[in-house]
């Protein structure tokens, strides 16, 4: 590309950095927005940046993602401020940012952090600002296909969870009088994963708590292997139509459920709990009713440990009360969630190839 030099990082920006701490700002109350490694936190009555800028997780979890801020905002301290040159594209920068994974700069091992000056002599290639701009038109433009794409299958969630709540009423309050059982009454089969490690080239895909998400769905991404002997397969070994429970997590994450719909076989870990259900209950209707809100409010409750390290045995998510409607209506219930799951999935492919198209542009610009 024409007028394009090689530059480092510090020879395009000035860093900024942050002494706020989330402490202090609990009751402060304004209209300028202050940011943290997770996002948006509040409004302040203050900011610290009149210009747009770029913010670099550089404590803790998270360390080293990359977002852009608007003017008259500010960083919490965890975070590092990134102002771009007059000459540079606060997007193209970003977008650059990104694409180095500045996370593998950190050091420490009980809290990772990173420096500036651990990655200002990154080079990069500078094109002509019209041309930056160009480049950083094209990933914007695929972020909003993206961003489009995740919020149509979040709105089908909302919409699988509406049609519960019309259809059965809040699991908890039981206003349309359900026969309610302790969930265990209704279970042919409740067993905890096998505690082996994951192995290179594993003949099993291997079913870890980061695999399901909050939302109550089976992620696949960073998927592990294991090995495990013939003789032990039926104890950790998933089906079709088993409901997958996390029962140690954070307090936050304790208790996220999903089921299990595929036809792969596959393993799960001792963080996972494994429940085959009876004729009376559809794991369709049991698996939405633990991600409705006033049940996720539950297992909130009942997880019990430290704050990163909260649990729910098998016993206690065995004794949860669930209403149990005919298996008629569960079943129409699930037959409208599989016509809606046709629906995720056409999204689902379609977000897959914006994601590579992303992908491929960083490769074609940033290598």
């Amino acid at each position: 590309m024409k007028n394009t030099k090689t530059v480092t990082l510090e020879e395009i920006c000035e860093k900024g950095s942050s002494s706020i701490a989330q402490n202090e700002i609990e009751n402060n109350f304004g209209t300028y927005p202050i940011y943290g490694a997770a996002g948006f936190i509040k409004n302040v009555d203050f900011y610290k940046s009149d210009k747009p800028y770029i913010g670099i997780v550089k404590d803790g979890a998270g360390v080293g993602r990359v977002s852009i801020h608007p003017e008259m905002s500010s960083l919490i301290g965890t975070m590092q401020y990134i102002f771009p040159n007059e000459n540079v594209d606060i997007n193209y920068l970003a977008e650059f940012l990104k694409s180095q994974n500045l996370g593998r700069f950190y050091t420490g091992a009980t809290i990772p952090h990173i420096y500036f000056k651990d990655y200002k002599s990154i080079k990069l290639n500078l094109p002509s600002l019209e041309n930056q701009r160009y480049i950083a038109e094209k990933f914007c433009k695929c972020h909003e296909i993206i961003k489009k794409h995740k919020l149509l299958l979040d709105k089908y969630d909302i919409l699988i969870k509406s049609r519960f709540i019309e259809m059965f009423g809040d699991p908890v309050k039981n206003e349309k009088g359900w026969e309610i059982s302790e969930l265990g009454k209704q279970c042919s089969e409740v067993r905890y994963g096998t505690s082996k490690p994951a192995v290179e080239n594993g003949k099993y895909p291997y079913l870890r708590m980061n695999n399901i998400t909050y939302e109550g769905q089976l992620d696949l991404n960073n998927l592990k292997y294991i090995d495990i002997p013939d003789t032990e397969l039926q104890k950790c070994q998933v089906r079709k139509g088993d409901i997958l429970f996390n029962r140690t997590n954070s307090i936050d994450l304790c208790g996220k459920t999903c089921l299990f719909n595929l036809d792969i076989p596959m393993i799960i870990a001792g963080y996972i709990i494994r429940v085959r259900l009876n004729e009376k209950l559809n794991p369709h209707y049991v698996s939405t009713f633990f991600n409705t809100k006033s049940i996720k409010k539950l297992l909130r409750e009942m997880a019990k440990g430290a704050v990163n390290q909260a649990n729910i045995n098998a016993q206690e998510m065995q004794a949860i009360q669930i209403p149990v409607p005919p298996i008629e209506l569960q079943n129409d219930f699930a037959s409208f969630v599989q016509q809606i799951d046709k629906s995720k999935f056409a999204v689902q492919k379609s977000l897959e190839k914006a994601e590579i198209l992303y992908k491929s542009l960083m490769q074609e610009y940033f290598g």
